[in-house]
């Protein structure tokens, strides 16, 4: 559990920038990305059925980083989507890692309340989310 500042700073620090000798390394990578973003929609549509995978946004840019970025409401979450997340980070892809941002209400910038990466070995939590995790599971 770390401070917003502090997730920043390691989130900066530990992104793993892929560096391409040829073009058909580059290739290779895109391919790879592309397909995990396949199967973040997969473990999406498993969880949250097509109809609620609109109110979950996967980020879709392409950037060398080993980063897929999840934005999501508070209400979404939840540890099974998280362990599913995290059984991705597996094999071709245990060098990535995911950001999961999660906000009260995805519609308003304002009621962001923190994000977590998720490492195939780790996972970093922003304090504020961890707060509000925890509330949620004594309300339960």
């Amino acid at each position: 559990m770390v401070t917003p500042k502090t997730f920043d700073q390691l989130f900066s620090d530990e992104a793993l920038i892929a560096e391409f000798a040829t073009t058909e390394e580059e290739e290779k990578y895109e391919k790879l990305d592309s397909f995990l973003i396949h199967l973040i929609q997969t473990v999406v549509t498993r969880h949250f059925g097509s109809d609620e995978s609109n109110q979950l946004h996967v980020g879709e840019d392409w950037w060398p980083n080993h980063t897929r970025y999840v934005d999501t409401n508070a209400t979404q979450f939840k540890v099974g989507f998280l362990d599913d997340l995290h059984q991705l980070l597996t094999d071709d892809y245990e060098n990535y890692r995911f950001q999961i941002c999660v906000y009260e209400d995805m519609m308003e910038g304002a009621s962001y309340v923190g994000s977590m990466a998720l490492y195939s070995d780790r996972l970093v939590i922003e304090e504020n989310l961890n707060k509000a995790l925890k509330q949620q599971i004594q309300e339960f």
